[in-house]
Order: structure tokens, then sequence, then C-alpha cells
């Protein structure tokens, strides 16, 4: 493609081309962990072809032990992290733009030196407001999709919320927990305010 272009990926930095931070400008978005783990679960159960078939504690198990796609999750947010400071890189929480989204719709803009109306933005954050936006997201019903999608599953733009997670028992919360507190104990990184 002709510049100016973009890519979305979900790899890590480190699986990305070494120069990539250097001749481009990269926006990280981190997500908790509890909420990332539930929406993959439900991501999982959506699309046949990743064959994964059991119930929110068995995706945890997988989760914790970073037997996930795109795993293991704070690791990849660890590696991002330390690349907070370069000038072409651009670190966000999730938790932080769903909090706010006009103002991160004009931080990113300002990252990437555009422009654009306080309209414009409105507009927007208006378009991706996770109601409006599940209505505008048509993945479930694509033909050349349809034999791949689970019809008994929840759509592919779920709820976009923070914490709430009704698949974690009392139990499951206290055990990732204290996964989650191991984890982060050689990091100054403080997700956002968050439940699981």
């Amino acid at each position: 493609m002709e510049s100016p272009r973009h890519l979305k990926t979900h790899l890590p930095p480190s699986l990305l081309s070494p120069e990539i931070i250097d001749k481009s400008k990269v926006v990280y978005v981190a997500r908790n962990p509890f909420d990332v783990a539930v929406s993959f679960y439900h991501h999982n159960k959506l699309i046949l072809t990743i064959g994964f078939d059991g119930d929110f504690e068995k995706y945890w198990d997988m989760f914790e032990q970073d037997l996930n796609l795109y795993g293991p999750h704070l690791e990849h947010i660890k590696e991002a992290w330390e690349l907070r400071d370069h000038p072409n890189f651009l670190f966000l929480f999730y938790e932080d733009i769903l909090r706010d989204l006009p103002g991160n719709i004009k931080k990113i803009s300002e990252f990437l030196n555009k422009s654009y109306t306080d309209e414009q933005i409105e507009g927007l954050a208006n378009h991706l407001q996770i109601d409006n936006f599940r209505k505008k997201v048509f993945v479930t019903s694509e033909p050349r999709l349809k034999a791949t999608i689970n019809p008994e599953a929840q759509n592919f733009i779920r709820r976009g919320k923070i914490g709430g997670n009704e698949e974690f028992t009392e139990e499951l919360k206290e055990r990732a927990m204290k996964w989650f507190k191991a984890n982060m104990a050689d990091t100054d990184i403080q997700f956002p305010e968050f439940e699981i």
C-alpha cells in the first residue's frame, strides 16, 4: 500500500520488524488480563477454527499457563511498557480510552501529527462507542465467514466494558489475583482501576 498506511496486529513488539519503532509510529493498547481472558474466551468459543471446547475455568488454566493465542499476555504488556518513553511509541490503557474516548482520540491524533475539529472527534467517538460500533460490525453475518462461526456463541463485538466478568467464580477470582500479583511483582505497571 502507498503511504500513509497502517498495520493492526496482536503481536508483541519483539515479533515485529526491529526497525518498526524507529521508522514508524506505534500505538499500543494494553488491557487488564482479566477482561482480556474473558474476551479471548468468548472469541475462542465464537471462532470454530480455533478449536477450543471447554468452560471458562479450563480457558483460564490455559491463560494462566501462557498457552493461549497471543500469549503470554503480561509479558506482552511488559515488553511494550519498556518502550513507552520512545518518541514513536504511544502506550495507552484500554480502560483509560473507555473512560475518555474523545480525549484519547485527540491524544492519538496529536501523536500521529493529525488535527481534527472537536466536531470530527465527537463524531468518531460516537461511532466508536461500543453500542454503536457493535451495530456496524457484522463479522458473524459475513457470508464468507459463516462456516467458521459458532451460531450459539456471543457476537464478535461483545461487551467492551471494564470488569464485572461473571465468568470468574469467587475461587477463580482469588486464584487469578494471586497469579496477577506474582507476575506483576517485577514491574511498575499500574493498570487503571479495574475489577475482575
